[in-house]
């Protein structure tokens, strides 16, 4: 499993967090139902019209520490929340938050009822038909959360009869399953509290969300553990709009790229993660910087040797890259303790994957070496890092 050291607050503290979350829900189901200005239901609001009321209402989740949630205090914290001060503070307007769920993300846009959604939203092309995503300022892949006495390692033990995995409605997660995994049953909820309650009461083998959160969640409740910590593309999460608000869409664009300068998502992350994820964990393999991703361009890469490493489940795995004429041309894993026939798959299938995706943007890890390939991740992601043109 991926050894993520904690530190900051306690475990108590944190589950003090998930649970004020949890108590939120009526607070929360209370502001999805406060009346908002009136909107006609076509129409979006501009970047001025926004600016003449005074106030831009982004849609928060409530109920996911630490990316958005409501304290002990009844007030909003998280990494996507600091990002939605910073967007108000600089527009020059007050923010008002609105508690939403995944699956009314989209609808929330198309009705107007929010200017922007910033809750861990997962840029898919389907997504993308229906609202406009900003610039990227995080990345992610699925995880797969367990109690530690019946724990889940493999997607094949999800397949089992009787076994049912439980997912949040409107997430990434149900799609990813649906699609890839028809025979695994899904038991779904609308709100993430109540899916970890599922989790908690027994009522699933698993629970599967972003591993970020997972991986979270996991660090502050005695007795469950994140079996498989990378499963599915390397994602990335956007704030979005209304279809066809280009003036907002620029404002967000043009912030998360003048953000770059102070490094504020590293910042943001300090802020609000480190204190969960601890000491030992790579921001760079969660912040994105000025909407710009590693291997955002194949091909531009600077030529030379670059060598890195990760941590496996026995250790550093050390990964040696060759780029020649701006391209990858060899991926090598070097000596390492990873367990024969589990890490092994991954460090006999990834190399060449990833020399054919010229990164490691839509490389799968392999079923059945999760923390292995996750290793070769982030290795790989330090060296993009260093050959950047």
């Amino acid at each position: 499993m991926q050894n993520i050291a904690y530190s900051g607050i306690s475990r108590r503290q944190f589950i003090a967090g998930l649970a004020a979350a949890a108590l939120a829900t009526p607070l929360a189901m209370h502001a999805m139902s406060t009346p908002l200005p009136a909107l006609a239901a076509d129409n979006f609001r501009t970047v001025d019209q926004i600016k003449e009321s005074g106030k831009i209402i982004i849609g928060v989740f409530s109920d996911k520490a630490p990316f958005g949630y409501v304290d002990a205090d009844g007030v909003y914290q998280g990494y996507d929340v600091e990002f939605a001060r910073r967007l108000a503070e600089d527009l020059g307007v007050e923010v008002e938050f609105v508690a939403t769920d995944p699956a009314n993300r989209v609808p929330f846009l198309e009705s107007n009822k929010v200017d922007i959604i910033l809750a861990n939203f997962t840029v898919t092309p389907e997504r993308a038909e229906k609202v406009d995503f900003a610039l990227p300022y995080m990345k992610v892949q699925l995880g797969v959360v367990s109690p530690n006495d019946a724990l889940i390692t493999d997607i094949e033990q999800l397949k089992a009869n009787g076994v049912q995995l439980i997912i949040a409605k409107g997430t990434t997660a149900e799609t990813y399953f649906e699609k890839n995994y028809p025979e695994i049953k899904l038991q779904k909820y609308d709100a993430y509290a109540d899916a970890y309650n599922a989790l908690m009461d027994g009522r699933g083998a698993a629970f599967s969300t972003d591993n970020t959160e997972v991986l979270a969640w996991a660090m502050s409740v005695p007795g469950f553990t994140v079996g498989i910590d990378a499963i599915g593309d390397i994602d990335t999460i956007a704030p979005a709009v209304a279809k066809g608000n280009e003036t907002l869409l620029k404002f967000i664009n043009d912030e998360i790229e003048a953000l770059a300068d102070e490094q504020f998502f590293h910042a943001d992350y300090e802020k609000t993660l480190r204190p969960v994820y601890g000491p030992e964990a790579d921001a760079e393999a969660l912040v994105v910087e000025g909407g710009k991703l590693e291997a955002a361009a194949a091909g531009g890469f600077k030529d030379g040797v670059y060598e890195a490493t990760g941590k496996g489940i026995g250790g550093k795995v050390p990964l040696t890259v060759t780029i020649e004429g701006g391209k990858i041309v060899s991926v090598e894993v070097g000596a390492n303790g990873e367990t024969m026939g589990i890490g092994s798959m991954a460090i006999e299938k990834l190399p060449a994957l990833i020399v054919e995706a010229q990164g490691i943007e839509g490389v799968d890890g392999v079923s059945g070496a999760s923390v292995t390939s996750k290793a070769i991740f982030t290795a790989m992601a330090d060296i993009l890092e260093q050959a950047k043109a």
